[in-house]
């Protein structure tokens, strides 16, 4: 610790920049004072220690640390898939979880699904605008839903060029092509999303004071005998009366 504050206050009063075996050396000092101090404080081995047990998302969690297994191996394709599947979770948690109303801030409208009505088709004249407009609220709905969890956009586009492209099935099953880009895939570009999903999900925690607050408005509102009232300004025509009428009605609290 002396010879790390030393090269703090060497940095720091003096303009002294530590050399490299400073630097290794007291890298090496702090791993073995880690080492040696965590399993008796807190019971838990350093090399242990994970960021993914930090994550509040059950589901995300799991698939990184099965994606973790593949990249062991050095499978980091099949990992790099894994990867996708922990994120999409991510993003489900948020879509699907109980907000105590029906209103789903994180949720931005349902999927298009492919049996959807009308068909429809960019080489149909009928329904070639209506084809635009369904694969702009496609990119659109999934970066409002990236965005709204504070996760940073350009990383999210970065991650979905360095994963493979993965295809759901009715069964549950996920399948992706081998494409040729995936073959020079390497342990950097693995370990950069991870990192990606992982701060992803710290990010996103954010909002589960949100859903609190949300669970506590309603369960308040639905306590109470007689339902709350909103007023709602009527407003007249000011040239003939000049005045403003405020009329009650009964309006529900958790649409």
């Amino acid at each position: 610790m002396k010879r790390l504050n030393d090269a703090r206050v060497a940095l720091k009063h003096n303009g002294t920049f530590a050399s490299g075996h400073q630097i290794e050396q007291a890298r090496e000092a702090l791993a073995d004072f880690f080492t040696t101090v965590m399993p008796k404080v807190f019971d838990v081995d350093f090399d242990s220690i994970d960021m993914v047990d930090l994550l509040t998302q059950p589901e995300a969690k799991r698939l990184l640390k099965e994606a973790q297994t593949n990249a062991d191996v050095g499978d980091y394709i099949h990992a790099m898939a894994g990867l996708d599947l922990a994120f999409k979770a991510l993003l489900r948690h948020y879509k699907h979880r109980d907000w105590g109303s029906r209103r789903r801030p994180f949720d931005f409208g349902d999927d298009l699904q492919f049996f959807d009505e009308p068909k429809i088709s960019a080489r149909d004249r009928m329904t070639s605008r209506l084809a635009k407009l369904s694969e702009f609220m496609d990119e659109a709905q999934e970066a409002l839903r990236v965005m709204s969890l504070g996760i940073d956009y350009p990383s999210f586009v970065r991650f979905n060029v360095t994963t493979p492209n993965l295809h759901a099935y009715g069964n549950g099953q996920h399948r992706y092509v081998r494409a040729k880009f995936l073959e020079v895939v390497t342990a950097e570009d693995y370990d950069w999303a991870r990192h990606f999903v992982i701060e992803s999900g710290l990010r996103a925690s954010k909002a589960h004071d949100l859903q609190a607050m949300m669970r506590e408005g309603c369960k308040a509102n639905r306590s109470v005998a007689e339902p709350p009232r909103t007023a709602c300004l009527d407003r007249w025509c000011r040239s003939l009366t000049g005045r403003a009428r405020v009329t009650m009605r009964t309006d529900p609290v958790c649409p």
